[in-house]
């Protein structure tokens, strides 16, 4: 009578966490470092990318914001259009979301900068 009880409910509950894994596995990953992007499938998905604003790298055109992150591995291009944050600035750490073009080009909807040990959001309230 026990293990007709017993046994459901490991099923049910090790469904569950299958469940719950898979679904939040994307989610864990707080962001990827330019030199994990290349070679990567993330063409065409909406991913996050987080590294050191290139210096000598800013420009802007139009409304639009353009800099390369990068890390000790890689670099990636950004084309970001949104609202850029006050204290956004050569050489400081910034995490982007967006989508990672087939141009391998992260075209950027969101955009957080580095100010100190905190992370701080672009101008949208």
């Amino acid at each position: 009578m026990k293990v007709r009880l017993v046994l459901p409910l490991l099923l049910t509950a090790g469904a569950l966490g299958w469940i719950l894994i898979r679904g939040l596995g994307g989610s864990l990953t707080y962001y990827l470092t330019p030199g994990q992007i290349s070679g990567r499938t993330e063409v065409g998905t909406q991913i996050r990318i987080g590294g050191q604003v290139q210096p000598g790298s800013v420009r802007h055109r139009d409304e639009q914001l353009l800099f390369v992150l990068q890390d000790d591995s890689g670099t990636v291009p950004v084309i970001f259009k949104g609202s850029v944050p006050a204290i956004f600035r050569s050489g400081q750490g910034a995490i982007v979301e967006g989508v990672y073009g087939r141009d391998h080009v992260m075209h950027a909807d969101t955009l957080v900068v580095r100010h100190g040990n905190r992370y701080a959001p672009d101008g949208r309230g």
